[in-house]
């Protein structure tokens, strides 16, 4: 649960530890560990931020996606853009 609660701290904009790269990297751990709401996080950033890396034919956020429903997650946030 750390891993997670600090990848969400890291990405929120208003935050003063605001950094899109550590965010992701912390969200990327907890997920590997099975945390579903960073699956479903990982992938609502992947589908909708601005800050996201370039995925024009959105493999990223289907691999979070499928990974969030693979876990069991039922309400992601967000439908493929």
């Amino acid at each position: 649960m750390a891993c997670f609660l600090l990848g969400k701290l890291l990405l929120e904009e208003q935050s003063a530890e605001y950094d899109v790269a550590s965010g992701l990297h912390w969200l990327q751990v907890a997920a590997m560990q099975g945390q579903v709401s960073a699956s479903e996080r990982l992938a609502d950033f992947y589908a909708w931020s601005f800050d996201a890396p370039p995925d024009p034919d959105g493999v990223m956020y289907r691999f979070w996606r499928d990974r969030a429903l693979s876990q069991g997650g039922t309400g992601l946030k967000s439908a493929a853009p």
